[in-house]
């Protein structure tokens, strides 16, 4: 499916990947995909599909919503301290 991008096994850098771990996102070549009824997984995230995807990190907005609440403060305290 990914051998014409050249996208490669996040485990075996030297194999085609062939598709994605439904957890992690990593690329899995067909040595690495365990084929569940609920995905395809690499082995580390098949023992525990259950737990749902991993969790995101934060988003580049919320960086961007505490600076501007930063910056209000910033303005609130100078207003107050005059």
């Amino acid at each position: 499916m990914n051998q014409s991008t050249g996208v490669r096994c996040a485990f075996h850098p030297d194999a085609p990947a062939l598709t994605y771990c439904s957890r992690c996102g990593k690329a899995l070549c067909k040595s690495c995909v365990v084929r569940l009824s609920s995905g395809n997984y690499c082995a580390r995230c098949a023992e525990q599909p259950e737990a749902g995807p991993a969790p995101a990190r934060p988003s580049f907005m919320r960086w961007v919503l505490v600076g501007v609440v930063l910056l209000v403060l910033s303005f609130l305290f100078r207003a107050l301290f005059r």
